[in-house]
């Protein structure tokens, strides 16, 4: 929602979260204060976004993980979130968008429709990087055997949550 307020932003969580007790609320509020403003947005779009993201995306993505880790092994699973921003896509207001990646794995050129343009620019760098982590976990089922020399190593699940430990 383009919330204007802290109000309307935790107003439109409440509506999509209806069993969030006052607690919760209260958590929710310390965890996402006023975000700086996003370009063509009131001023509480930004943390409406990032805690409706989250709460939608970003927690069930780990609980995923979580789970699927307790099959393969906490060492041999992985998550990961996109979120290489478009210099067009931030001026007009919007965040990275949902399969962003597309083009930066399969190559720029190589996707139907209209890929961001900062692929083949700005942000044309990152296309061999991305490349290289999913071939790498195609091939090895690790991202790190074929990654591009001198990117980071991609921490397995294991080393992000901890021995053992759940989220």
């Amino acid at each position: 929602p383009n919330a204007s307020s802290e109000v309307e932003a935790l107003s439109f969580i409440k509506a999509n979260y209806p069993k969030l007790d006052r607690s919760q609320i209260d958590s929710i509020k310390k965890l996402y204060p006023r975000l700086s403003t996003t370009p063509k947005h009131a001023d509480f779009f930004a943390t409406a976004a990032a805690a409706y993201g989250d709460s939608t995306l970003v927690c069930p993505g780990h609980t995923m993980t979580d789970a699927v880790s307790k099959y393969v092994g906490r060492n041999k699973s992985w998550n990961y979130r996109y979120n290489v921003k478009d210099p067009a896509q931030i001026a007009l207001g919007y965040g990275v968008p949902h399969v962003a990646e597309i083009g930066a794995i399969f190559g720029p050129n190589n996707i139907q429709g209209q890929g961001p343009k900062s692929l083949s620019t700005t942000n044309a760098a990152i296309v061999p990087v991305v490349m290289a982590y999913v071939t790498s976990f195609v091939r090895f089922l690790d991202p790190n055997v074929g990654r591009t020399s001198g990117s980071p190593v991609w921490n397995n699940w294991k080393s992000v949550v901890g021995r053992g430990q759940s989220l």
